[in-house]
């Protein structure tokens, strides 16, 4: 089994027991009322020894015969590999090239159109690829390739693919979000803008769009810098969330806008950061001490919308020496509406985590101890 660092061990999932009790606080002392999941199995992936057992890149997708699958990116020997989620089994190995006609560059970021079509991402080459498998290979096939960036253009923003930024298909476009190159000698992430890239799948035309909110005209470091956003693939209607505003906004398959105050209860008036960007320490400092909001996912199973928070874990601070970005991550849940129906302070703790949802509930991603397991914890409501 190939492991990550364990130095990377705390910036992502580590497991913690998750609260049931739906009261205002519970015998933990975290926040929690109305609906929210709760902790109830473990599963258990089989993977191989040339295959990570961590990512922050997983797919899901319902395939033949309403069969669960993940779609898991491994970059030791460049493919994605697709797991039978209820029997932990690899279902398929598909591979892709890299370098040559057929190739697709260095990929750190896919999605899944559908079991066949895959969209790659090799972000440090402002590349994005159309790719689809068949039945008698099990190497991608390059359908198009997309570039995100002309040879001379000034490097304005970097691309990126997860589990908060969805790749997607839209209107006849592609969708992904970017981060902002931003002036460390007196810029700001609004005026950067440009954090959201849309591609004409027609002309192969390229725009960048700003979906920041005006708080972001302040000085914020790059641990804010990534929105999210999630797709209603049914109403065509795209929702997204900064980590540093209360509201939540929309757009629907026309453009049109709508707001939503989607507050936490936990919700404090954060402050921007205002020391060196040279100063690691105390940037990462200054994201661990003040709670913000963290993924925005779609659960088409139950039609319900989740906004991951990201709270102050002040005991694991202390208890790990404030070596990593450590947050207590909870959720808050809204009906179709986006109307807050249930929020909980704490499901696990970490930072960054690697979801997906399925027919159950939500799968979070473990950092596993186990040989040849690729781990996750279940949450059902």
């Amino acid at each position: 089994m190939i492991k990550f660092l364990k130095s990377l061990t705390l910036v992502y999932v580590l497991t913690v027991a998750i609260f049931s009790c739906s009261n205002e606080s519970n015998e933990n002392g975290y926040y929690s009322s109305g609906i929210f999941p709760t902790k109830t199995s473990r599963i258990a992936i089989e993977i191989d020894d040339q295959t990570r057992d961590f990512s922050l890149n997983v797919r899901h997708l319902e395939i033949d015969q309403g069969i669960e699958a993940i779609f898991h990116l491994n970059d030791i020997n460049n493919s994605i590999g697709i797991y039978d989620v209820e029997k932990g089994k690899k279902i398929r190995t598909l591979y892709y090239e890299i370098n040559g006609p057929n190739g697709v560059g260095e990929i750190n970021g896919f999605d899944v159109v559908s079991k066949d079509t895959l969209l790659l991402l090799a972000r440090y080459e402002n590349r994005v690829s159309i790719a689809i498998a068949t039945d008698n290979s099990d190497t991608l096939k390059l359908i198009r390739s997309y570039r995100l960036r002309a040879p001379n253009d000034p490097l304005i923003t970097t691309p990126y693919s997860s589990v908060q930024a969805p790749i997607v298909i839209r209107n006849d476009s592609i969708i992904m979000a970017g981060v902002p190159y931003v002036n460390p000698e007196g810029g700001n992430m609004y005026d950067a803008g440009n954090n959201v890239i849309k591609i004409s799948l027609k002309d192969s035309s390229y725009v960048y769009e700003n979906m920041y909110s005006q708080g972001y005209k302040e000085k914020w470091t790059q641990h804010y810098s990534r929105i999210s956003y999630t797709y209603n693939k049914e109403q065509g209607l795209l929702a997204f969330s900064n980590p540093i505003s209360d509201s939540i906004y929309t757009f629907d398959h026309k453009g049109v806008r709508k707001d939503y105050m989607v507050k936490s209860a936990l919700s404090e008036k954060m402050t921007p950061y205002r020391g060196s960007f040279q100063d690691n320490r105390r940037m990462r400092d200054h994201y661990n001490n003040q709670p913000n909001y963290g993924y925005v996912m779609y659960d088409k199973y139950r039609d319900y919308y989740y906004r991951f928070t990201e709270n102050v874990a002040t005991k694991e601070l202390i208890k790990y020496g404030s070596t990593g970005i450590i947050r207590n991550i909870g959720v808050i849940v809204m009906n179709k509406d986006f109307e807050v129906i249930g929020e909980t302070e704490s499901l696990t703790l970490g930072s960054f985590p690697t979801i997906f949802i399925g027919k159950r509930g939500l799968y979070f991603m473990l950092v596993s101890n186990e040989e040849s397991k690729m781990l996750y914890d279940l949450y059902e409501f």
